[in-house]
């Protein structure tokens, strides 16, 4: 499916560490029907849990043919399903800078703040100075947190 879009996965190597880490992530899949019985798998979204108040959308992808379809809320709005039967209280998600320069991402950082992400930080040279990393947060509820969120026995990190 990633090497189908290549405006926004064109990195080999990235497809292929985004492949690898998938395996072991917990995944969310959308698929279409075509009205004669024929369905696919149109985008497909993994997930990596950083801490328990905390997880972060490792990969979202919808099929280029079915964009602007819903499809992406769809898989958000599962994953945010899931999430508020946990403890996670923050997504985020990490995806080109706009200072990039990228058509297809301004359409990307438009359909996440759609959904209620806002810019968090702007990391220079994560990936590399080629491709600036934004990260992006959205609030799934508040509330306090008698361990930090950081899921041990009460210590706070520094």
């Amino acid at each position: 499916m990633l090497e189908s879009l290549p405006d926004w996965f064109g990195i080999p190597e990235a497809i292929d560490r985004f492949c690898r880490d998938a395996r072991d992530l917990r995944m969310w899949a959308v698929r279409t029907d075509d009205g004669t019985g024929n369905d696919e798998v149109a985008g497909l979204a993994t997930l990596l849990q950083h801490f328990p108040v905390t997880a972060e959308i490792h990969l979202i992808a919808i099929r280029a043919r079915y964009h602007r379809r819903g499809l992406g809320h769809k898989l958000l709005a599962a994953i945010e399903a899931n999430l508020k039967n946990t403890a996670t209280r923050i997504l985020t998600v990490k995806t080109l800078a706009p200072g990039a320069g990228d058509r297809f991402y301004a359409r990307t950082h438009r359909f996440y703040a759609a959904e209620g992400f806002v810019p968090l930080e702007v990391f220079p040279t994560l990936w590399d100075e080629a491709n600036p990393c934004l990260l992006l947060a959205k609030v799934l509820r508040v509330g306090r947190m008698r361990d930090g969120g950081y899921g041990g026995s009460g210590a706070t990190a520094c």
